[in-house]
Parts: C-alpha cells; sequence; structure tokens
C-alpha cells in the first residue's frame, strides 16, 4: 500500500473493493439507490489541526461554519442538496467549553442555512490536536448525478467562479501579511461556501457531463475528471479566472502569476465539462439566474496528456495541488 501519493493509496484500497453501490470510491461522494429515481449521496471527510487548519489562524466560529461548507461542496459536485450531518470529534484538553461553544454556533448557522438535519456523531478526548469528523448525507435524481468519469472529447472545460484567493488568504495568514486585499483573501480561506444551488442548476442539464468541486487545485482536480473518464485536457491559462484581489497580491509569494490558482486549493468552485452546442444556452441561463459569468478555460481531448497554453505558446506546468498524505504542493520550474 503506497502512503506516498494520495491518488496511489486511494487506488490501492480501490481494488480490493467490491462494488455493491450506484457509484462507489473514486468520486466525490457515494450514491446509493433509494427509490427507482432518487440516489443516496453520502461523502465524508477529516479536518485535522496543523494538517487542515491552525486555531491561530482561524476563529472557532469560522472553523465550524467552514467544516460544513467544505462537505457540503461534495454534495454540489454531484448536482445534489444536502439533507443530513454526523459529526465527530477528537476533542484536546487545550480547548475550553466556549471554544467549543463557538465552534458548534458556526456549524449549527451553516446547518440552519441549507436545512441540514444533525443526526448524531461521537467524542473523544485527544492528546494533542483537534480532530473534526463530518459525514454528509445528501440526494439527487438519478437522471441528474454528475460523476467524473462522464467527460467527453470536445467537451468545454468550465469553471463557475475566480480561482486561487483562498490560497493567498492561506499564505497572508501564515506570513503575517496586511495589505488592502488581505481581509477579503483570508475570507476566502475561513469562510468558504459550497455552491448547492449552482450545482442542482448546472445538473438540471444533460449538456453537462463531469463536475467536480476544487478542494486540491485545479490541476488535481481536474486530474480526477481526466483519469476518471480515460481523457486528456488542454486548458488556456489566460482563461482563468482571477480576481482583483489575486491580481493584486499574488506577486507577494510567487513570481508566477497562475501557481497558486493552478494548484492552491480550497476555492469550492464547480469545474465541468459540457457539451460545446449546449454551452451559450447554459451561460446565458446561469447569468440570469446567478448574475455571475461562467468561464471557459479549455477543451477536453482524445488521449491522456494535459497541456497547458498562455497566450497560444505551450507551457511546461508541474504544479500539482495539495497531497493530503505528504502534507505538501509540489512545486514548478515554470516562470513565465
Amino acid at each position: 500500500m503506497n502512503l506516498n501519493n494520495e491518488f496511489s493509496f486511494i487506488n490501492s484500497i480501490k481494488s480490493h473493493v467490491k462494488l455493491n453501490s450506484y457509484i462507489g470510491i473514486g468520486d466525490d461522494c457515494s450514491a446509493q439507490i433509494v427509490k427507482n429515481d432518487k440516489l443516496l449521496l453520502t461523502t465524508t471527510d477529516l479536518l485535522i489541526e496543523q494538517v487542515h487548519f491552525k486555531l491561530d489562524t482561524i476563529s472557532a466560529y469560522n472553523l465550524g461554519r467552514k467544516s460544513v461548507e467544505v462537505n457540503i461542496s461534495d454534495i454540489a459536485a454531484m448536482g445534489g442538496y444536502p439533507d443530513n450531518i454526523h459529526i465527530s470529534l477528537a476533542i484536546p484538553k487545550k480547548l475550553k467549553s466556549n471554544y467549543i461553544s463557538d465552534f458548534y454556533a458556526g456549524l449549527f448557522e451553516v446547518l440552519n442555512k441549507y436545512n441540514i438535519k444533525l443526526l448524531g456523531g461521537d467524542t473523544s478526548s485527544s492528546k494533542n490536536d483537534f480532530v473534526i469528523n463530518i459525514t454528509v448525507q445528501g440526494y439527487v435524481n438519478k437522471d441528474k448525478i454528475k460523476v467524473r468519469s462522464s467527460a467527453q472529447a470536445g467537451d468545454y472545460i468550465v469553471l463557475n467562479a475566480p480561482i486561487g484567493d483562498s490560497a493567498l488568504g492561506l499564505n497572508m495568514l501564515l506570513n503575517n501579511v496586511n495589505n488592502p486585499y488581505a481581509t477579503d483573501l483570508v475570507n476566502a480561506h475561513n469562510q468558504p461556501t459550497a455552491h448547492i444551488t449552482e450545482g442542482q442548476f448546472l445538473a438540471s442539464y444533460s449538456g453537462v457531463n463531469a463536475m467536480i468541486d476544487l478542494s486540491d487545485g485545479l490541476m488535481k482536480d481536474l486530474k480526477h475528471i481526466l483519469m476518471a473518464s480515460n481523457k486528456g485536457a488542454t486548458i488556456h491559462l489566460d482563461k482563468v479566472p482571477l480576481s482583483e484581489n489575486y491580481l493584486s497580491s499574488y506577486d507577494l509569494f510567487s513570481k508566477n502569476k497562475y501557481e497558486y490558482a493552478i494548484s492552491g486549493g480550497e476555492d469550492y468552485s464547480l469545474l465541468f465539462t459540457v457539451a460545446p452546442e449546449q454551452h451559450k444556452e447554459i451561460e446565458s441561463s446561469y447569468f440570469s439566474h446567478f448574475k455571475k459569468k461562467l468561464y471557459i478555460v479549455g477543451e477536453i481531448t482524445p488521449g491522456h496528456s494535459l497541456s497547458f497554453y498562455l497566450n497560444n505558446i505551450k507551457k511546461n506546468i508541474n504544479f500539482i495541488g495539495f497531497d493530503h498524505l505528504t502534507n505538501n504542493y509540489k512545486e514548478s520550474n515554470e516562470n513565465s
């Protein structure tokens, strides 16, 4: 069992699993048939102090909110709606009762916003670090579910929101940087929002083929789709949506304008592939509903290669994204 790479580790487990559900290991959620037209979605996630968060860079209230939002984002990525959660905590003695109360206040704010039921969980002590485990269940119609394995050659690759802000916000927190853009960038990291309604909207279109939420970065999460769909892709870096806050701050940490957008993660934007003949209709209707743009950033290709272009010039980009087993980002030698 390979513990040096998250991809390899998951695949080594998957090879031993006999699939008895509609969708098992390898997507944002598992899916089980509960009625002829309805699927039960289940996702679970660990948030571990010193790996996913530090107590001095996020308030207990925002940590409670974020813990739920990042989990239900997996439900959004499959076109579903969240219904209930179970939460388990391993609590170290250093955390006082008022901290846990604030944590639950943030958590319940999100549960109330989405009308999600808390059904149970577990608590334990921890010798050192705060550990959070949340399991979310939701539902999606069988004919609406979106998975990673359905991308088609010729599909546009589309994002529904700018990316990279969260990674810059984290770097500002870790390096104690304060500039006019810091508050918004830090909020992007500490107060993410799942795109539940947007995911359901996109899932209503048959032309939306594959979908995923960006938790580990565009590079790594796109590769999930490519591996599952047995396809390649071309990405046009100059088409990647970047916020004004991002453009005003990225050079504090990198010479490469696209580094944190490609590898940063924790943006929770939706990345999806769409048949070209339906894109204009979807784009127009999306703007009417949400008053926000969709961004074509590339195309799905036959084969297995992933290529990057900047102003029509091919670039050697090696950014990978966050790997939870190495607790690290892989870096690039690209400096454009």
